[in-house]
């Protein structure tokens, strides 16, 4: 597993178990072009990311108040708290999904014909 694929829920973690947990920053583009996962196949992609998601279920709906208030320091920004953690996540989720979506709307191009230029 690369680091910066599941670092801000692994933070969140760890925030709620350590008082005030320092996280080291990390070069996310360099993890990534040394995991090999450019490249692959689109559907294995989504494989690994659908693996991962279910093997780290989503904390948010178990967590108090306090809990999601929880800190530790992040080396490049500082504080970040339980609940910017999970937003985090949840963001860069929302990235894999664009990105998804622009995979799936790509195959459909060559399909549409005269219709390719048409907005409707």
């Amino acid at each position: 597993m690369v680091a910066g694929r599941l670092g801000a829920l692994e933070r969140a973690r760890r925030a709620l178990t350590e008082d005030a947990p320092t996280f080291a920053w990390y070069d996310e583009e360099g993890e990534l072009a040394a995991s090999g996962l450019r490249g692959r196949p689109a559907a294995e992609l989504i494989a690994i990311l659908e693996g991962e998601r279910a093997a780290h279920p989503a904390l948010g709906a178990e967590l108090s108040a306090a809990d999601l208030g929880r800190s530790g320091v992040h080396a490049e920004v500082g504080e970040v708290r339980v609940a910017e953690l999970l937003h985090q996540a949840a963001y860069h989720d929302s990235l894999h999904i664009a990105q998804i979506a622009s995979l799936l709307s790509g195959s459909f191009v060559g399909g549409r014909g005269a219709l390719a230029g048409s907005s409707s």
